[in-house]
C-alpha cells in the first residue's frame, strides 16, 4: 500500500495543533484569573490571595512551557510539509506571526521569569505589574494567531501575483471578515477553560478540606464568572455562526448536516450523514429551527452542501457531530454554571458532595469543547487551506514522501506522550535554577527564528525545511524532550533522574541536529525552479556528524562557563575543571571542519582563496577568545570565560556568513532572491525598529533582576 503524504502531513498537523491549543487556551484565561489574584492581594494584603496566586503561578508556569515547546513545533511545521503552502503565503503569515514573537511571546516569556521568581526581588507593585503583563501578552499572543488563521479562513486585503499572496491592505487583511468573531469567541472559550478548571480544582481541594479558606474565594468567584461568560459564549457564537453563513456556507451547511438549499430547514439534533449519497440515512430534529436561528424566519433559505462540487465539499460527518459536541458541551456548561446560582443557598456549593464532584468531573470539558471547535473550524474549510484559493494539496511539500510523514507524526505522538553527569542532584538544581529565570524567553528565539525566517526569507524557510526534514524533527523532537523535562523535574521526586536523564538526551539530541544543520548549509542543497529536489538523508554525510558533535562540544562548553558566572562552591570548582577540555574537544572539532569545508563547498573554497586576508580575520578573531577562555578559567575569572565563549561562537558564525554572502541558499540563491515581496519587508521593518528595543529593554531588566550567583536552596520551583 502506498502512503499518502498529502493524508499523513493532514494528520500530523492536526495531531500536534490539537496537543497544542489545549495549552494556550488554558493559559489566556489563567493568566488573567493569576493577575486578579495578585491585584486582590495588593489591595487588602489578604494572605489567602496570595496563597491562590502562588499556586495557580506554578500551575501556569507548567503549562505554559509546555505550550512553548510545542509551539515551537508549529512554527516549523509549516515549512517541512507545507513548502508550498509557505511560500506562497510568506508575504502575510510571516510578518504576523513574527510580529506575535515580539509583541507577545517575549514579553510573556521575560515577565513570566519575574512573576516566578521575582518575590523578593522586586517591590510588591512591580509583582503584580508583571503578573498584569503575563495577562496582556497571551491576548497579543491570541490576537496574531487567530488573524493568521482568520485569513486562512476568510482571505481579505491581497492580490494574487504568480502564484503568491501579496498583501494589498495590511487593516483589510490582519482584521479580515471572521477575525472579531473568532477573537471573541476564543477568548471567552478561554475564560471559560480557565474558570471550569479553577471550580474544579477548588473544588477538589474543598473535599479534602485542604486549605478550605482560600478555595472556598476562589470557587465562589469561578461559579460567578461563569454564570455570566457560559451564557455570553453562546451569544458569541451565535454571531459567529452567521458570520460563517455569509462567507462560508458549505463549512455551515455541514455543521447544520443539510445537503439541499432550502426553506425550513429542521435543527437536526441526530443524524447519520451518508456523504457518498448525499443524504441523511436517519434525522431526528426541531422543525424550521435551524431557518429560525440563522435567518430569523421558518421560510428562510439555507444553503447546503451540494452546493458545492462532491471535491470540494468538507468531511461532513467529522464537522457534524463535532459541532454537536462542542454545543452540548457548551449547554452543559450553562447548566452547572445556573445550577451553582441554585447551590448558593446556606452555602452549600462549598458542602454539597455531589456538587463538588460534579464540578471535579467538569475539568475536562471545555478542552474537548475547544477541540471540537477547533475541527469543526479546521475540517470544515477542507479541502482548502487558503479558503476557495488555495487547496490542500496545492500547499503540499513536494519532496515529501509518504514513508516521512509517517515517521514524523509516529515521532510526534511518542515525543509528546512523554546532563546526567554533574556530580549529584544538588549540583543539578543549581544548574537548572541558573536558567530558569530566562528559560521561557530562551525558547521563544527560536519561534522567532522559525516565523522571522519565513517572514523575511520565505525561499529559505521553504526550501531549507524540506531539505532538513528529518534533522528538523529530530531537533524538535530533542527540544520537546528537553522542555517538558525541564518543567517536570521540579515537580517529581520520585522519578526525577528519569526526568534528568530524558533532560540530557533531549539536549543532546537538539544539539547536535542543529550542528548537522549548519553543515548542510555548509554542503549546500539541489533546488530546482526554488524547489528543493533532493532525498530526505541528503544532509546526513561525515562533514554533517562533525559538525553536529562540534556544536554539541559548543553548547556544552557555553553551559560550563555560564555555570562559572552563575554559580559558586563545588559546582563551580566542577564547571571551572571541565571547561578546558570542552575546549579543547571545541577547537579540534573546528579544526578539522576549516579543513573539511574547502572540500565539500567549492564557492567556500573559491570565498577563502580570493579573499584569504578579509575572511581570515574572523577565525583568527575566534582563536584569540577561545584563548582567552583558557587563560580566565585557569586564573577562575567569574564572568571573563562565559564573554569571551560567546567571541567564539559570534565570530565562527560571521565567518560561515562571510564565506557564503551573499547567497543564502546554497549554491546559488542570494538574500535578494529569497527575501520577501517589499510590502511584508515594510511591515517587519516598522515592527523591528519599534517593538525590537522595546523587547531588548525589558529582557536586559529582567537579566538585571536576576543577575549575581545561583546558590544552593534557591530557586521558584
Amino acid at each position: 500500500m502506498e502512503l499518502d503524504p498529502l493524508i499523513l502531513s493532514r494528520l500530523q498537523f492536526a495531531f500536534v495543533v490539537c496537543f497544542h491549543a489545549i495549552f494556550p487556551v488554558f493559559t489566556i484565561g489563567l493568566a488573567s484569573y493569576i493577575a486578579v489574584l495578585h491585584g486582590l492581594f495588593y489591595k487588602t494584603a489578604n494572605k489567602a490571595w496570595d496563597r491562590l496566586a502562588l499556586f495557580w503561578t506554578k500551575v501556569f508556569a507548567v503549562v505554559f512551557g509546555m505550550g512553548v515547546v510545542s509551539g515551537i513545533v508549529m512554527s516549523f511545521q509549516f515549512g517541512t510539509n507545507w513548502s508550498n503552502f509557505s511560500y506562497a503565503t510568506s508575504n502575510f503569515l510571516g510578518p504576523v506571526l513574527s510580529y506575535e514573537v515580539v509583541t507577545a511571546f517575549f514579553l510573556e516569556a521575560a515577565f513570566l521569569g519575574v512573576l516566578l521568581f521575582g518575590r523578593g526581588k522586586v517591590p510588591q507593585g512591580v509583582h503584580l505589574f508583571a503578573a498584569i503583563t503575563v495577562a496582556i501578552g497571551t491576548f497579543i499572543s491570541s490576537f496574531w494567531i487567530l488573524s493568521a488563521n482568520s485569513w486562512m479562513q476568510t482571505p481579505a486585503g491581497y492580490e494574487l501575483i504568480d502564484g503568491r499572496f501579496h498583501i494589498t491592505s495590511w487593516i483589510e487583511a490582519i482584521f479580515n471578515p471572521s477575525f472579531w468573531y473568532r477573537f471573541a469567541h476564543m477568548g471567552m472559550a478561554s475564560f471559560l477553560t480557565g474558570g471550569f478548571v479553577v471550580a474544579g480544582v477548588s473544588a477538589w481541594f474543598l473535599l479534602r478540606k485542604r486549605d478550605v479558606e482560600a478555595n472556598k474565594k476562589a470557587l465562589s468567584m469561578c461559579l460567578w464568572l461563569l454564570l455570566f461568560l457560559t451564557p455570553a459564549q453562546a451569544l458569541i457564537g451565535d454571531f459567529h455562526g452567521l458570520n460563517t453563513l455569509e462567507h462560508q456556507p458549505t463549512k455551515l451547511a455541514a455543521m447544520e448536516g443539510n445537503w439541499e438549499t432550502s426553506s425550513n430547514v429542521p435543527l437536526l439534533l441526530f443524524a447519520l450523514p451518508d456523504q457518498e449519497n448525499q443524504t441523511n440515512r436517519f434525522e431526528i430534529g426541531i422543525p424550521s429551527m435551524a431557518s429560525i436561528i440563522l435567518k430569523h424566519s421558518a421560510d428562510g433559505v439555507v444553503p447546503g452542501i451540494s452546493e458545492a462540487a462532491p471535491e470540494e465539499q468538507p468531511p461532513v460527518a467529522l464537522i457534524f457531530w463535532s459541532f454537536r459536541v462542542m454545543v452540548g458541551l457548551g449547554f452543559l456548561m450553562i447548566g452547572v454554571a445556573l445550577f451553582g446560582l441554585f447551590m448558593r443557598r446556606k452555602g452549600r456549593i462549598f458542602k454539597n458532595t455531589l456538587f463538588l464532584k460534579t464540578l471535579v468531573g467538569m475539568i475536562a470539558t471545555p478542552f474537548i469543547a475547544v477541540l471540537s471547535g477547533w475541527i469543526v473550524t479546521e475540517a470544515g474549510r477542507a479541502p482548502w487551506l487558503v479558503y476557495g484559493v488555495m487547496k490542500h494539496a496545492d500547499g503540499l511539500t513536494p519532496s515529501l514522501t509518504g514513508g516521512m510523514a509517517l515517521f514524523t507524526l509516529i515521532g510526534y505522538i511518542a515525543v509528546y506522550s512523554l546532563y546526567p553527569f554533574a556530580p549529584d542532584e544538588e549540583s543539578r538544581d543549581v544548574m537548572m535554577n541558573s536558567v530558569a529565570p530566562i528559560w521561557d524567553g530562551n525558547e521563544t528565539w527560536l519561534v522567532l527564528g522559525g516565523a522571522g525566517l519565513l517572514g523575511a526569507f520565505p525561499l529559505v524557510y521553504s526550501v531549507f525545511l524540506p531539505a532538513l526534514y528529518i534533522g528538523v524533527f529530530l531537533m524538535l523532537s530533542g527540544l520537546i524532550f528537553r522542555g517538558i523535562s525541564f518543567e517536570f523535574r521540579f515537580k517529581s521526586h520520585k522519578n526525577r533522574h528519569w526526568w534528568n536523564r530524558a533532560f540530557f538526551l533531549g539536549s543532546a539530541i537538539a544539539a547536535f541536529a542543529q550542528g548537522a544543520v549548519v553543515g548542510a548549509y555548509i554542503q549546500g542543497f539541489p533546488v530546482e525552479d526554488f524547489r528543493y529536489v533532493g532525498g530526505a538523508m541528503d544532509w546526513l554525510t561525515p562533514f554533517t556528524i562533525l559538525t553536529g558533535f562540534g556544536l554539541m562540544a559548543g553548547y556544552a562548553l557555553l553551559g560550563s562557563t555560564w555555570l562559572i558566572m552563575k554559580s559558586e562552591g563545588h559546582v563551580q570548582q566542577w564547571a571551572y575543571a571541565i571547561a578546558p577540555k570542552l575546549l579543547l574537544a571545541v577547537l579540534s572539532i573546528f579544526a578539522i571542519v576549516s579543513i573539511w569545508t574547502p572540500l565539500v563547498s567549492l564557492e567556500v573554497r573559491s570565498r577563502w582563496l580570493d579573499q584569504l586576508s578579509v575572511i581570515w580575520i574572523l577565525p583568527a578573531l575566534a582563536l584569540i577568545c577561545s584563548a582567552m577562555v583558557y587563560r580566565s578559567v585557569k586564573r577562575q575569572d567569574d564572568g571573563l570565560p562565559f564573554v569571551m565563549t560567546l567571541g567564539i561562537f559570534v565570530f565562527t558564525y560571521l565567518g560561515l556568513i562571510a564565506s557564503k554572502w551573499p547567497v543564502i541558499v546554497p549554491p546559488n540563491y542570494t538574500i535578494w532572491d529569497a527575501s520577501s515581496a517589499p510590502e511584508s519587508q515594510l511591515f517587519l521593518l516598522v515592527g523591528v525598529l519599534i517593538v525590537v528595543p522595546i523587547v531588548l529593554a525589558y529582557t536586559t531588566w529582567t537579566y538585571w533582576v536576576f543577575r549575581g550567583k545561583v546558590k544552593v536552596g534557591e530557586g521558584y520551583h
